[in-house]
C-alpha cells in the first residue's frame, strides 16, 4: 500500500436521534480498508441549543464538530483527515478513498455550496493536520462560541483572510448536496457523496427531506425501527403519490397520522426520482 492509499481516519458527531444516518455512513464505509471510521456519540442534551427563534441557522452555535476536529488534529503530524457531517450519502467508498488522492496537495479542501459563486459547504472536509490549520481551525471554534453564528458562514469568512492556507474544492458531480442532484442526475454514476440537506423548518421535517434523499440510493426497510413514525409516513405517501418504483412503493403506514408534514413539495430538488 502507498502512503496515499493509507487509511484515512474518518470523524463524525452523532446523537440519539442521527442514528439512521451513522448506520448509513457506517454500513457504506466500514468495510472500505481506505477508511477508518470514528463516530463520535453525543447525548442528545449536547445539541439542545439547535433550532433558536431568529437564529440565521438551525445549526448555529454549535462546537461539537470543531472539538472533535481539534482533538483529532492536536499532533500537528501532517497527516490528512477526513470531517465531515453524519448526514451523508457514500456511494461508493473504495472509489472515494483513490478520489481523494488529488486532493492531497492543499490544507484544506471542502465541498462546492452551489454554482453561482465559490461558498465552500463544509459538511464533508479533507484536513492536513499542521500548525496553521490547527490554529486556524480554532480561531473558526472560538468565534462560533462566542458569536452563536453558523459554523459554515465562520469558515468562509475566516478563510478569505487566510493567504497562508491553500484552500481546495471538490469537483462536482463526484462531491454534491442533494439540491444538486436533479440537475447532475444523468452524471449519477460518477457521484461519490451526496450530503442529504434539508429546508430547516424544523426537526421532523428536516429529518423527513433528509432521509428522501437516501432513499434514492438505499434501501431503508431494514432501517425502519429507527424512522420515526411521521418520517417513514411521509416517505411512504410521497413514493407512493408519486408512483415511484422503490423498495418503499408498497410499505403501509406505521400510524394513522399519515397526513402530518403532508406538504412534502419542498423536497422536490433531492426526493426520490421516478
Amino acid at each position: 500500500m502507498t502512503q496515499h492509499m493509507a487509511s484515512l481516519d474518518w470523524y463524525y458527531v452523532y446523537s440519539p436521534k442521527y442514528e439512521i444516518f451513522h448506520q448509513l455512513i457506517y454500513n457504506s464505509v466500514n468495510d472500505c480498508s481506505g477508511f477508518k471510521l470514528h463516530p463520535c456519540f453525543f447525548p442528545q442534551s449536547a445539541f439542545s441549543t439547535l433550532y433558536k427563534p431568529g437564529s440565521e441557522h438551525f445549526f448555529a452555535g454549535n462546537c461539537l464538530k470543531f472539538n472533535v476536529m481539534l482533538d483529532a488534529m492536536a499532533e500537528c503530524d501532517g497527516r490528512y483527515i477526513i470531517v465531515s457531517d453524519a448526514d451523508l450519502c457514500v456511494l461508493k467508498s473504495h472509489e472515494l478513498r483513490t478520489y481523494l488522492n488529488a486532493y492531497m496537495n492543499y490544507d484544506i479542501v471542502y465541498m462546492r455550496d452551489n454554482f453561482e459563486n465559490n461558498t465552500l459547504n463544509i459538511g464533508f472536509g479533507l484536513i492536513k493536520c499542521t500548525p496553521a490549520t490547527l490554529d486556524f481551525f480554532t480561531s473558526v471554534r472560538n468565534t462560533i462560541a462566542n458569536t452563536g453564528r453558523q459554523d459554515q458562514a465562520i469558515v468562509n469568512e475566516l478563510l478569505a483572510t487566510r493567504s497562508d492556507l491553500s484552500v481546495g474544492m471538490f469537483s462536482t458531480p463526484e462531491m454534491i448536496q442533494s439540491n444538486m442532484y436533479r440537475k447532475l442526475i444523468a452524471e449519477e454514476e460518477k457521484m461519490l457523496i451526496v450530503q442529504m440537506l434539508c429546508s430547516g423548518t424544523s426537526y421532523e421535517y428536516n429529518l423527513a427531506e433528509k432521509l428522501l434523499t437516501a432513499t434514492n440510493f438505499y434501501d431503508l426497510r431494514d432501517l425502519e425501527p429507527l424512522i420515526p413514525d411521521y418520517a417513514w409516513n411521509i416517505i411512504v405517501k410521497y413514493i407512493q403519490d408519486n408512483r415511484i418504483e422503490n423498495p418503499l412503493s408498497n410499505c403501509e403506514f406505521k400510524c394513522d397520522d399519515q397526513t402530518k408534514f403532508d406538504d412534502v413539495g419542498a423536497t422536490s430538488d433531492s426526493a426520490p426520482t421516478q
